[in-house]
């Protein structure tokens, strides 16, 4: 006779130990829900903050939500066999975790989550996304493209022509493109409106919003290349 039947048996002549399992299972949810209790305090803390600079304030409600989602995990695992099929969604479910978190490599910084689209720089930016992790990328890139300058507003100061093989830095110019190479950091475009600040908001949309990038590097700075003094830009297609 297996302890479930035995147990099963007990509980039924001894009505006691059916209330004891009840309250057993009542402490388990109570336990199991105290993560998820812990994370949405932090959250409720946050949201009444007046500090906005990244999701680094928030970042231990990770740890329970990773919790609850293990159990939950341990949980669906568990259920009785005549409905299998719950496994099945948990084996999808652990599989797209990781699979997106693979895919992520080596971005792992600016990576958000499938719903964020192809442009999560719209919805954050900054420490969130853009922490001048793709400086070396773009030295590489303006090598490779034989730039002998490029306009470039950097994220911080810094020799980049000495650590991260620059060409000669011009200014970015706010109000229009700069013939030749354009680099644009996310963070310098989307927060700080190309170092202008809340100042000239009549600059708006700034030349950015308006013109397809060549191309993008990594993913937190973009790259436009526009033809020397005398040529006709190419025609604004982004808002």
């Amino acid at each position: 006779m297996t302890a479930h039947k035995t147990a099963h048996k007990t509980a039924h002549k001894n009505p006691s130990c059916v209330r004891v399992v009840a309250v057993r299972r009542r402490s388990e949810f109570r336990l199991g829900f105290l993560p998820l209790a812990y994370a949405l305090g932090v959250l409720g803390v946050a949201a009444f903050s007046h500090i906005n600079i990244g999701v680094r304030h928030i970042l231990p409600v990770y740890t329970g939500f990773s919790l609850v989602a293990g159990a939950a995990a341990v949980h669906l695992w568990r259920i009785p066999a005549e409905k299998r099929w719950t496994r099945y969604v948990l084996a999808a479910a652990i599989l797209w975790f990781g699979g997106t978190s693979l895919a992520a490599d080596p971005d792992y910084l600016p990576y958000f989550n499938g719903l964020a689209g192809s442009h999560p720089e719209r919805i954050l930016v900054d420490s969130d996304f853009d922490w001048g992790q793709d400086t070396n990328r773009l030295g590489a890139r303006l090598r490779e493209l034989g730039a002998r300058e490029v306009s470039f507003q950097p994220f911080t100061a810094g020799d980049f022509q000495h650590f991260h093989g620059f060409p000669p830095l011009r200014e970015i110019n706010p109000a229009a493109p700069s013939y030749g190479w354009n680099a644009v950091g996310v963070t310098t475009w989307k927060e700080r409106r190309l170092n202008l600040g809340d100042r000239y908001p009549e600059l708006d949309p700034l030349w950015p919003d308006l013109y397809e990038p060549t191309e993008e590097v990594g993913k937190s700075i973009y790259l436009w290349y526009f033809p020397p003094p005398g040529s006709s830009l190419p025609p604004p297609r982004r808002r």
